[in-house]
């Protein structure tokens, strides 16, 4: 998630000096996603850097987001239980280097995490430094010996029972599907037994990726379903509206896609002009099966009849089938189920 841009109004990249200066005019509360630090040349410059890793690893361990490290200082308000940050910022007085200080977050946070930005903007001789936390797929995170998590707005030890749900909650493979379809062609083959048979070719092209790093996926298993059309796949398979494919193993980062065709058959030489729906059904040992579902024209034009086109109406992409989207009952797709294979 692009925090930065949710909580601070730009993305980390673009954030300027001027930006934070502008942002803390008007009061601001610390939230769950959002920790302000400011600098304090009388504690030592290790016990600061301490603090700013028990912030990352709170945030690490909870929903992810940002730290501004130079904020203003919070200033108890009546009637407040939170304090609020605004007016001059306490910049860090020190020097600080953006590749350094990501080593010095590695080498004090355990596991190591990913899925941390750092910007450091300066102004004249003071710096500050912008820290976006995405939440970890590796969680629970420590540093200094201890586990944190964000609550009530404050980065805290995290109980034991947090601690331990953290360790088991279940991680599997982030596979996500895509469909990519072209324009096409109509053909005509004199020799065929029917030779006013006129059939209208589309390539397309449907690719899996696991987006999980260091988790693959086992015994992956994919079905793709036109509801017009006839898939043609490799020599091995016999060409129909649905498909299916098989693959041992998926590693994170390289996908696995094939280029298959679609086939639409007319008697005669006229346009064709309909709308077809690919799906994809995808899971594997580990993960949950998704979908993704494209709905498309096909259409020819008078003036260039060889010519077939291709418009996506609309495509939802990676669903999970147990989601609130999904809006068919397990009996409902057990009579779909039933229906289909009659």
């Amino acid at each position: 998630m692009d925090y930065s841009n949710k909580l601070l109004g730009k993305s980390i990249e673009k954030l300027t000096y001027e930006d934070i200066e502008n942002y803390f005019n008007s009061p601001k509360e610390e939230t769950d996603l959002i920790e302000y630090k400011s600098y304090d040349s009388r504690e030592k410059e290790k016990d600061q850097y301490k603090n700013i890793f028990k912030a990352i690893c709170a945030l690490l361990n909870s929903g992810g987001g940002i730290v501004v490290w130079g904020a203003p200082q919070g200033q108890e308000v009546q009637g407040k239980k939170e304090k609020q940050f605004f007016g001059q910022l306490c910049p860090i007085e020190f020097v600080i280097e953006k590749d350094a200080f990501v080593n010095k977050i590695a080498d004090s946070i355990i596991p190591i995490p990913s899925g941390v930005k750092v910007e450091v903007r300066e102004n004249a001789e003071a710096r500050i430094v912008v820290i976006e936390i995405q939440k970890s797929d590796y969680s629970p995170h420590q540093t200094n010996s201890t586990y944190f998590m964000r609550l009530d707005g404050q980065s805290r030890p995290a109980p034991h029972h947090y601690v331990e749900a953290l360790f088991k909650q279940i991680k599997y493979p982030n596979l996500r599907g895509f469909i990519k379809i072209s324009d096409g062609k109509r053909t005509n083959n004199i020799l065929a037994p029917n030779p006013r048979l006129t059939t209208y070719t589309i390539p397309f092209e449907f690719s899996i990726w696991n987006f999980s790093l260091l988790q693959n996926e086992e015994q992956l298993r994919i079905t793709i379903t036109a509801e017009k059309g006839k898939i043609i796949g490799n020599a091995d398979q016999i060409p129909g509206s649905k498909l299916n494919f098989q693959y041992s193993l998926l590693h994170s980062a390289i996908p696995i896609s094939e280029s298959l065709t679609l086939q639409y058959e007319r008697t005669g030489m006229g346009t064709i002009n309909l709308e077809d729906r690919l799906i994809i059904l995808f899971g594997g040992k580990n993960s949950p099966v998704k979908k993704t579902d494209c709905k498309f024209s096909v259409k020819t034009s008078n003036n260039y009849p060889a010519f077939v086109s291709i418009e996506v109406i609309d495509i939802v992409e990676n669903q999970m089938l147990n989601s609130e989207d999904d809006k068919l009952t397990m009996e409902q797709k057990v009579e779909y189920w039933k229906r289909s294979t009659q």
